[in-house]
């Protein structure tokens, strides 16, 4: 047995910060989808990473300065519209694809998102449907906030 790491510590470490779907079964490349987590897990460890619960500052922008230069751009960064910028995470085994990221919006707005779906083995339709939500969800927080009149405060 390990006591510096393996298996058994990384996943230890995930249930002490909270991620109870999160579970390493092999090491990567698990294309056989062992390995499981949830879109929950995944905000959960981004909202650490984002708030500074997690790392030190120095490794937090070397991890965000890594997430934003993710190369795939097809998922969540397709339906942002321009000047926002993203730190994310894409995956795709084939039956399942996600991503997960922080979002920074020229409003100064900040969310969170994760998105995972099942599909049929590579079906393409996927794609559409991630970049879909990431739309609309981009759209419903571009807009203003609504005024909140003096009698209602």
């Amino acid at each position: 047995m390990n006591v510096w790491g393996g298996i058994a510590k990384l996943n230890e470490r995930f249930r002490s910060w909270g991620l109870t779907d999160t579970r390493i079964r092999n090491w990567l490349g698990d294309f056989q989808g062992t390995n499981t987590t949830s879109s929950m897990d995944m905000v959960k460890l981004l909202a650490m990473l984002s708030r500074d619960k997690l790392v030190s500052e120095s490794s937090r922008e070397q991890a965000l300065e890594l997430l934003r230069n993710t190369t795939t751009r097809t998922l969540l960064p397709s339906g942002l519209g321009p000047g926002a910028v993203i730190a994310d995470k894409t995956g795709d085994i084939g039956f399942v694809v996600g991503d997960a990221g922080i979002i920074d919006m020229p409003n100064g707005k900040r969310y969170l998102a994760a998105i995972f779906v099942k599909r049929p083995y590579n079906d393409p339709i996927v794609r559409d449907f991630v970049r879909r939500i990431s739309r609309i969800v981009y759209n419903y927080l571009d807009q203003p906030a609504a005024r909140v009149p003096d009698n209602l405060r």
